[in-house]
């Protein structure tokens, strides 16, 4: 990455968040990605961080949905509750933190105006659930015109046998 394309780039962190951040079976992987943030700072380069996040209820998934029956049973990603980046990663001051509740970072939430508001128009994407986040967040970026690049070091799969607790 040239620092011409470096300055117009942004690191996205999607969903580094308990109970997701649980289920990475390699013990190595926050500790990765706490180094390509740091990376990403230390060049200047913007890191954002995209969390799942709901109020109080559940409101915002669908009534009867498997998925908010699931978060509501476990009580998970309640805004200022149960929300919090994992501590390996806490986002810094200068750090974004973009609220989401559905699954791509850009879906009804401010992603795409801080971006191009900072004359980003690219991202470096790394997070939880290759099929999950990252996808979304990464179809929604091209249908955008973002440029967008991940390295596989820095993203995982859920496995059928990975379910929420």
């Amino acid at each position: 990455m040239t620092s011409q394309t470096a300055s117009r780039t942004a690191l996205v962190l999607g969903h580094i968040q308990a109970p997701i951040t649980d289920l990475a079976t390699d013990p190595t992987y926050l500790e990765r990605l706490a180094a390509v943030a740091r990376q990403a700072r230390a060049k200047g380069i913007p890191v954002i961080y995209v969390t799942i996040s709901f109020r109080a209820g559940y409101s915002e998934p669908v009534p009867g949905s498997p998925r908010r029956e699931r978060m509501e049973s476990a009580g998970v990603f309640i805004e200022g509750v149960s929300n919090s980046v994992h501590d390996k990663l806490r986002p810094e001051p200068r750090d974004i933190v973009i609220r989401a509740s559905r699954v791509s970072g850009f879906a009804n939430t401010d992603l795409e105006v801080v971006l191009r508001s900072s004359g980003i128009d690219s991202i470096a994407l790394a997070g939880t659930s290759t099929g999950g986040v990252v996808l979304g967040t990464v179809v929604d970026a091209r249908d955008k015109d973002f440029g967008s690049l991940f390295s596989a070091t820095c993203v995982w799969i859920r496995t059928s046998r990975s379910t929420m607790r």
